[in-house]
């Protein structure tokens, strides 16, 4: 076998380049985006317009491959080269605008569940594309089983290569003391399976996606389906029929894990089948067949194990974005089982099939979200109702913020319609209304109030970074008249969080000579330069202390007494942990480097038992001289 040269390698990736320019321009800019928001994330106000564009150039990876694949394979010419590319380009700009923005969500779950059924359904026509009008099944497997081996093979050496610059990189480090932001890590990490993953799998794809003499069917593979996939395949049929006779037995409910595990063992089976096709034609090997039957029949009663618990469940809470994706795959399992049984032997319905479901269920008043969020929307109106908390649509002793008084919300009766609620009550809305935050947003229940809630909401989140802002959960409870912090769901105990009030506030800078704006996490170290000496600022966790020190100076700041003097002032008042000071409160000044002053504007921080962290700090330290490198 001849090994690949450098030179060779150079090749491939230009013909990749040059065979699939618009999937490496989307590789390309889907990594550049990524990496951006690594750097970006914790101070841009509005992060919702990089995560979609990335999304959508990630998404134009598989697109952009598919048109160039069928192009290939159909051998077609002129109008077609140019209309398939542009109208894929005009299927990302669709689907860019059909992601949630900050104007209608504050949630990010969303947008990465769309693009989940989005990149499902591409990676399932980038399988089947080629062979839409093909009747040849023994090479749209040899196809399938090519590019599964350039994926696992690009994969590894894109992990090589990022495990390797990151060891050089902790080498640098560890050996001459170089100083590099954390953040460049995931930036490589993304670098590397965004685009060089992508180059290393185009490079290897080949032209031909027909066998030459037959079907080319490694033997190792069999050798993994038969004797590692089908005896654990095996297993979980033991499990979930023995779980099955139990419940016949006992007559117990099943319980709601069970739905995701009798998917599991319906993937494991369906990919193990199609995985041993070709090998039904070797000497032997007719039981495979006989297997792949008795594989689909044995799957129709747990698929009825599979409904009766989804049912169960979706009756009791109703439907979440969960249980229709679940619903989804059992509906394509049972066509798939009775397609199979039936006789039928086209392995190509098995991606097709699966591909139209999950196309159909991400649009339209049928699809994930809609559903969805129209069942949980309609449990907090029966559950408002039935307390008389809700009526005609309208909250009933909606609490009205005083505007004078934002970002503070005081009100007089803040929590005053608490006693409706039992405690189950209680925490079926809390759970409904974290559901809507984390994967539909306020938008529909928006006109159950009187005042404007996305103003008010964003009048307390003005200017504030994303550690400072106001979740959505707390504000409309509140608004409801419900206190937001007493179910399990909700801050811990001895979380603490103080904001400065900085309303008609000026910085008196009087007598000093540097200020350093900052933001920092208990996971981040700062560099700043002063008269050309590096400064690094981080959080020491034990000591729950902020230091900003350099190769010749050093100022420690213990906030830990400070803290404590906040929480122990905060105690009796309703916020929670969450509370907004006097800056005057939040000020420390100290010796240092010939003095100093810190403005704390906003800090997270935790205590257990006896013991505090800092979480997050922002604010100015104002240093009263210009600290000076000693003479030599």
């Amino acid at each position: 076998m001849k090994k690949p040269s450098i030179q060779q390698l150079a090749l491939n990736a230009r013909d990749a380049l040059i065979r699939f320019p618009l999937v490496l321009l989307s590789a390309f800019i889907g990594s550049m985006v990524g990496i951006y928001l690594v750097e970006v994330n914790e101070v841009t106000q509005d992060v919702f317009p990089f995560i979609n564009v990335m999304l959508c150039a990630v998404l134009g990876i598989p697109l952009y491959f598919s048109v160039q694949i069928w192009l290939e394979k159909s051998q077609t010419a002129g109008m077609y080269d140019i209309l398939l590319p542009v109208l894929a380009t005009v299927i990302l700009v669709f689907i860019y605008f059909s992601l949630p923005g900050q104007d209608t969500s504050q949630n990010t779950f969303q947008p990465y569940i769309r693009y989940a059924i989005y990149n499902a359904c591409l990676h399932l026509v980038v399988s089947f594309s080629p062979f839409v009008m093909d009747k040849d099944i023994d090479g749209f497997w040899h196809y399938n089983i090519t590019l599964l081996i350039r994926v696992l093979a690009a994969f590894l050496y894109a992990m090589v290569l990022f495990l390797g610059i990151m060891l050089a990189l902790l080498a640098l480090h560890l050996l001459f003391d170089l100083e590099f932001d954390n953040k460049i890590y995931p930036q490589l990490f993304i670098l590397m399976i965004g685009f060089f993953n992508t180059l290393f799998f185009l490079s290897g794809v080949p032209k031909e996606l027909h066998p030459q003499e037959g079907i080319d069917a490694p033997k190792e593979l069999k050798v993994f389906a038969q004797y590692i996939l089908l005896p654990l395949l095996a297993v979980y049929l033991l499990i979930l029929y023995g779980y099955g006779a139990k419940i016949v037995m006992i007559w117990d409910w099943p319980r709601g894990i069970v739905s995701y595990l009798i998917i599991c063992v319906a993937v494991l089976g369906v990919t193990t089948f199609l995985l041993l096709y070709p090998y039904t034609r070797w000497e032997g090997n007719k039981w495979i067949k006989k297997a792949t039957f008795v594989f689909y029949c044995l799957m129709i009663p747990l698929l009825v194990l599979l409904f009766i618990a989804l049912s169960m469940r979706v009756g009791d809470y109703g439907f979440t974005v969960n249980r229709y994706l679940l619903f989804v795959l059992g509906i394509w399992v049972a066509m798939v089982c009775l397609y199979f049984v039936l006789g039928k032997g086209n392995i190509k319905f098995i991606p097709i099939s699966l591909a139209a479901l999950f196309f159909l269920s991400s649009f339209g008043p049928w699809g994930v979200f809609r559903v969805s969020e129209n069942s949980q929307i309609d449990r907090l109106r029966s559950i408002l109702s039935q307390v008389n908390l809700l009526a005609n649509d309208k909250i009933q002793g909606e609490i009205i913020w005083d505007k004078d008084q934002l970002p503070s919300l005081d009100s007089p009766g803040k929590y005053e319609n608490m006693d409706l609620l039992t405690d189950s009550l209680y925490n079926e809305v809390l759970s409904i209304l974290y559901y809507l935050e984390d994967f539909h947003g306020f938008k529909n229940i928006r006109p159950w109030f009187s005042q404007d809630m996305n103003q008010i909401l964003a009048v307390i989140n003005q200017d504030k970074l994303k550690w400072q802002r106001m979740q959505e959960v707390p504000f409309y409870m509140q608004t409801m008249g419900l206190d937001p912090y007493r179910g399990p769901n909700v801050v811990s105990p001895g979380f603490f969080s103080f904001q400065a009030d900085l309303r008609d506030a000026a910085t008196d800078v009087r007598d000093y000579e540097f200020l350093i704006q900052f933001s920092i996490n208990e996971s981040e170290t700062k560099e700043y330069a002063i008269n050309g000496i590096s400064y690094l600022l981080q959080f020491d966790e034990r000591e729950s202390s902020v230091s900003l020190a350099s190769d010749y100076h050093q100022i420690t700041i213990p906030l830990a007494p400070l803290m404590e003097r906040l929480i122990n002032d905060s105690q009796g008042q309703q916020d929670r942990g969450f509370h907004t000071v006097s800056p005057s409160q939040l000020i420390y000044e100290g010796e240092g480097i010939g003095g100093f002053k810190l403005l704390i504007h906003h800090v997270n921080y935790e205590r257990t038992g006896s013991d505090g962290q800092l979480k997050f700090m922002s604010g100015l330290l104002l240093l009263r001289k210009a600290p000076q490198a000693p003479s030599l």
